[in-house]
This record gives structure tokens, C-alpha cells and sequence, in this order.
């Protein structure tokens, strides 16, 4: 019994570093939705990509991708949520401030939202 309390005491401490680290200002909700990804810089490399994101907040999202051409400080026109039966789409550009890998060989991408550039009507089948 005497080793038990020192390891809680340790667990609670990173745990408590890993707070400290957090940056973002707004907790971000879990949610997996498609979201249509496309480049705006024409130097960059052509992007045209649906995908679906991780989390999200009025801020910005996370999305999943299996694709190694996102970097930080890259522009993207995002358009979100993306599906057929939405009928009112919302287009954001942003700037992808985090790119990390996912332990399935994915890529994990953070998007800041920089403008809303507008509201897309689509009519449903």
C-alpha cells in the first residue's frame, strides 16, 4: 500500500502539466463531420479534399487526413459542414496552424478560421 500513493500523486501531476500546456482558448467539441478542403495559394500544392473533422469550435477544426501536403501557415477554403442534404453551407477560409501524425498513419490538421467568406445555398435532391 505504501507505493500506491506516490504513483496516484505522480499520474495527477502530468496530468496537471498537460493542462498547463493547453493553448487553445476554447474547449473544442468532438465532432465528425464531412468538411470540403481546398487550397487558396495557387503556389502551393493543388488541394481539393473532402475529409472529416475531429473536433471543432467556432474558432477553428481538426481534421483527418492520409495526405502529407499540409503545412503550418498554408491558406484553405474550407466549406463546412459538407454534405448533400445541408442546405445552408457555410465557406470559411484558415490557416492551418498545427499538423501532427495520428497513430493509424494519418495526419491530424488544425485549421484557425481567419473570415467567414459566406453562406453557400444548396438546394436538396
Amino acid at each position: 500500500m505504501h507505493n500506491a500513493l506516490p504513483l496516484l500523486i505522480h499520474a495527477y501531476t502530468t496530468f496537471e502539466g498537460d493542462r498547463r500546456n493547453e493553448r487553445r482558448a476554447l474547449e473544442r467539441s468532438k465532432i465528425s463531420l464531412p468538411v470540403h478542403i481546398r487550397s487558396i495559394d495557387p503556389s502551393e500544392h493543388a488541394i481539393l479534399e473532402a475529409a472529416t473533422t475531429l473536433d471543432v469550435n467556432r474558432h477553428g477544426l481538426c481534421f483527418s487526413t492520409s495526405r502529407d501536403h499540409y503545412h503550418v501557415g498554408m491558406s484553405l477554403c474550407l466549406t463546412f459542414p459538407y454534405s448533400s442534404p445541408v442546405t445552408v453551407r457555410k465557406e470559411f477560409v484558415g490557416k492551418v496552424v498545427r499538423v501532427d501524425s495520428l497513430p493509424n498513419g494519418r495526419r491530424s490538421v488544425a485549421v484557425q478560421f481567419l473570415s467567414q467568406a459566406k453562406s453557400q445555398r444548396h438546394e436538396g435532391a
